[in-house]
């Protein structure tokens, strides 16, 4: 005759080990190849400094760094594993960025500028390496992008079409003023180092078979461009 402890010594290991298993199972993601995997860590880390939104040293909160597509295994307790869609760019559409996290835009300022991040692929480089909170100047453009949609809100527009037999004027928001006198950027103005700077002001975009008459539309239209000076390092 079975002894009561020993049922109970059974039960017990029974209940164990469907624990561990329930445990075990828990903490599995599988992301898939059309998937991106977000962290959260929710406990048994530091805080992240105030004013920062993102973790990058492993702090509580939404992590920089994605899963690419695998199977992981994470502690249930102290992890959350979140799997969203890859981001894809039609054709005919650009994706415009903006950062939840990062420095703030200066004052004036509209747009923050391009990092190098692998097109926003790597949350951690752009938040290294000085990138701004808010819009971003870069773009991306049609493709398919693992981009942690936690860190970065991605809109997508349609691409401006220009018709032949006509031109499409820019007017800039952001960026280094023109030149006094000026009202019309020509060519992009450049450091001493060659580094091509954006201008404030009107800009035009032409179909490539007027660019070679670029300066004889200027001309006729009162606008030569004479060459704005280099700015100073």
């Amino acid at each position: 005759m079975v002894q009561p402890a020993w049922i109970i010594l059974g039960a017990v290991g029974v209940v164990v080990l469907g624990l561990i298993f329930w445990f075990w199972i828990k903490g599995l993601a599988l992301i898939k190849d059309d998937e991106v995997g977000i962290l959260n860590k929710k406990m048994f880390g530091k805080k992240m400094p105030e004013g920062q939104i993102v973790a990058r040293q492993g702090e509580i909160g939404i992590q920089a760094d994605i899963l690419m597509p695998g199977l992981y295994w994470r502690n249930p307790i102290a992890w959350k594993i979140e799997k969203v869609e890859v981001t894809d760019v039609d054709p005919d559409e650009v994706g415009i960025v903006e950062s939840i996290d990062g420095v703030p835009i200066p004052t004036g300022r509209f747009l923050g500028d391009e990092v190098a991040c692998n097109s926003y692929q790597d949350a951690s480089r752009f938040l290294e390496r000085g990138g701004m909170k808010g819009p971003n100047v870069a773009i991306l453009r049609p493709g398919t992008y693992r981009i942690n949609t936690r860190v970065f809100n991605i809109t997508k527009q349609p691409v401006t079409d220009i018709p032949k037999e006509t031109v499409g004027v820019v007017v800039a928001l952001d960026g280094v003023p023109l030149p006094s006198g000026y009202i019309f950027q020509g060519t992009p103005l450049l450091r001493r180092t060659g580094e091509k700077l954006p201008l404030l002001g009107r800009q035009v975009v032409r179909p490539q078979y007027l660019e070679r008459q670029r300066q004889p539309v200027a001309q006729a239209h009162g606008l030569v461009d004479r060459g704005p000076p280099a700015l100073p390092d």
